[in-house]
């Protein structure tokens, strides 16, 4: 029986947080973000959460003009809901340097567990590096009050609809993307990345 538990145990920690909802594929013209079915029952429930998705364009710092896209690239240009203040933003300005997407949403009790080894290990990343989190299927209050809770260092898009996992062959959480400089997918570390150190490494391997 104990081997049992623990084996049952591992592997919820490799799955991951997974959801029963998605059957069917999203095709390209989906809508990645999906409107709000209700407003914020408080005019605080978007300032708790303060870290601001960068707005990258070819006339602001940050940004790299030369970039160009691989034929390859996964970084979608439709526009998708900052967390923190509903502004939008397309991930595909985020090209042209290495980028650590993170997927995760409130619910999921392994990202909970993850999430203080996945900020230590970001804040150990060089500064070439862009971090992005991706809250999937959701409730934005609730993901709001868990990012100011534990402090989130790093920003979130929304993806209500879970377009960008169907996008990217993810359907469970966490997952880390690991995406090229030219927009091209290096890694998938589909459930836990374990902690800080294997991050770090996984960083090193892929996007070095």
């Amino acid at each position: 029986m104990k081997t049992l538990a623990l084996a049952l145990t591992a592997a919820v920690l490799l799955a991951g947080c997974g959801s029963t909802t998605i059957d069917g594929a999203i095709g390209p013209t989906a809508p990645l973000v999906t409107p709000q079915a209700t407003t914020p029952s408080a005019s605080t429930a978007r300032t708790e959460f303060k870290v601001a998705c960068p707005l990258f364009t070819s006339t602001t710092q940050g940004a790299d003009k030369s970039a160009k896209p691989s034929p390859g690239s996964v970084l979608p240009t439709a526009p998708l809901a900052c967390l923190s203040d509903g502004r939008t933003v397309s991930l595909a300005s985020y090209l042209g340097r290495p980028l650590v997407v993170h997927i995760w949403a409130s619910w999921c009790d392994v990202c909970r567990s993850e999430m203080p080894a996945f900020m230590d290990g970001i804040s150990q990343l060089p500064s070439s590096v862009r971090v992005v989190g991706v809250d999937w299927k959701d409730d934005d209050n609730s993901a709001r009050a868990y990012a100011a809770a534990v402090n989130m260092s790093f920003p979130s898009v929304v993806d209500s609809s879970g377009a960008l996992g169907i996008l990217w062959g993810i359907n469970a959480q966490p997952a880390t993307v690991l995406i090229r400089a030219d927009g091209s997918i290096a890694h998938i570390q589909r459930g836990s990345i374990g902690d800080a150190s294997n991050l770090r490494a996984l960083v090193s391997k892929y996007l070095s």
